[in-house]
């Protein structure tokens, strides 16, 4: 499982907003810093613990949904970059000049 990427992916990021907006105008200000330790919580384990990605979204109002599929692209071309070896690449080369013709 070295080679794949997993992204985990928060969505219904909408949804928090929402609840932060209601409690913050009916003054509840210790119960959304709660939440906040919650969430920063989730996304170090993901993080540290994990070593995967992490990221939010809310696919309602398609806030963050093109920066999932850009930070999983960003993912996989690390992957390729880390998979290239100066070894792998002489044994190609060596391969394609060992190559026959037939005219």
């Amino acid at each position: 499982m070295a080679n794949v990427p997993v992204l985990v992916v928060g969505n219904k990021e909408d949804l928090v907003l929402t609840a932060e907006e209601s409690a913050s105008s009916s003054g509840k200000a210790a119960i959304t810093s709660g939440h906040d330790d919650k969430r920063r919580d989730i996304i170090n384990l993901v993080k540290k613990h994990w070593k995967s990605g992490y990221v939010e979204c809310s696919a309602k109002y398609n806030w963050k949904v093109v920066g999932v599929f850009k930070e999983l692209m960003n993912m996989i071309d690390s992957i390729e970059i880390r998979d290239q070896s100066p070894m792998l690449d002489n044994i190609q080369d060596a391969l394609d000049r060992n190559k026959c013709s037939v005219l």
